[in-house]
């Protein structure tokens, strides 16, 4: 199952547990810039039967590689919320990395400001606060040539070399989209209240693009329960890391004990 928007095409993947049951808990999972869902794709069984795993996939990677990417965190967020709408009815948890939490966070601004259903938990990882990105003015690099932009990525985020010209190919689009859109990003968050939901942050002890010193700066932007988490011995990607995983696992079952009534 996905879900579709006006032009037919997902922006959501449903990622099936092979035991489904009717659905308690959803969780809403964005990766990081130029990637799509498929990173989340052994998610759907990780969880119990009772919670539904959704990714989010963008233009430009997938199913969707001939369209046109989005640019803005405007169009990106519009797009979302016409289709999470209908699924919004279910207590639901929000996870992103990177580039996502940009998209993550600005999703739960826009959801409070139409009074629609919050999320239970918001999980952010690898991403400066708002009051960070706000001041951080670096030379744009998604109009580069192919060759220089890729170059600017690995030096400056990490990012692996691509050296085989097909996969380069395949992954350009996205990136140049998706780092456009971040180039165009203006923090709404700096201006507006705090949220009042848990959220957690989480970073790799030796990434070096995001310190994990400043992810400390994510608590001005709730007035609940805030977690910062550190992954030892972690750079900039670390979804198959246990103890990630396990963050992400107990927050699902907190919201799921919560449903319950369960202390």
């Amino acid at each position: 199952m996905s879900s579709s928007t006006n032009n037919g095409m997902p922006s959501l993947v449903h990622f099936h547990h092979p035991r489904a049951t009717n659905c308690v808990v959803r969780l809403f999972c964005c990766p990081h810039a130029g990637a799509g869902p498929a990173i989340f794709a052994k998610w759907g069984s990780m969880f119990p039967a009772d919670v539904e795993v959704w990714g989010i996939l963008l233009p430009g990677r997938q199913s969707r590689l001939r369209e046109p990417g989005w640019t803005t965190h405007t169009e990106i967020i519009s797009h979302l919320l016409e289709e999470m709408r209908p699924l919004l009815n279910k207590p639901y948890l929000l996870y992103a990395h990177s580039f996502g939490s940009e998209i993550f966070h600005e999703l739960t601004l826009e959801l409070r400001r139409q009074n629609l259903p919050l999320p239970k938990h918001l999980i952010l990882s690898s991403r400066f606060p708002p009051s960070i990105v706000s001041h951080e003015k670096r030379e744009p690099i998604s109009a580069k040539s192919d060759d220089e932009f890729l170059n600017l990525l690995t030096e400056r985020y990490n990012y692996p070399p691509i050296n085989d010209p097909a996969l380069k190919e395949l992954a350009i689009t996205p990136l140049r989209a998706d780092f456009a859109a971040m180039e165009n990003y203006q923090p709404t968050g700096v201006h507006e209240e705090p949220l009042s939901l848990p959220l957690t942050v989480i970073g790799g002890a030796q990434e070096t693009a995001i310190p994990v010193m400043n992810l400390e700066g994510w608590r001005q932007f709730t007035r609940s329960r805030f977690m910062r988490i550190v992954i030892p011995k972690a750079d900039h990607f670390f979804y198959d890391h246990p103890k990630f995983l396990n963050t992400i696992r107990n927050a699902v079952e907190d919201v799921k004990a919560e449903e319950a009534g369960l202390p």
